[in-house]
């Protein structure tokens, strides 16, 4: 089993804290229970993941991401 330590030497590149955001925001949205508010996610994702991301960088970041889903929505519907 490979360790922590050698993924991003075999890969050889490392994600950027909007990557990290990204990935954990997706991956937490999808198991979300209704009634979770958001929110909550992004604070535990920031404090634990992203600690150098801004306010201001997050709210940019969530609005394109919904922007995306928004616009993408149609390749899903066909697929």
């Amino acid at each position: 089993m490979m360790s922590v330590e050698n993924v991003s030497q075999v890969s050889g590149m490392e994600l950027n804290e909007r990557e990290k955001f990204i990935l954990h925001l997706t991956h937490s949205l999808i198991g979300i229970a209704d009634g979770y508010e958001v929110k909550h996610v992004i604070d535990h994702i920031r404090k634990n993941r992203c600690r150098n991301l801004t306010t201001d960088e997050i709210i940019d970041l969530t609005s394109a991401i919904k922007m995306e889903l928004i616009l993408g929505k149609t390749i899903w519907e066909e697929y």
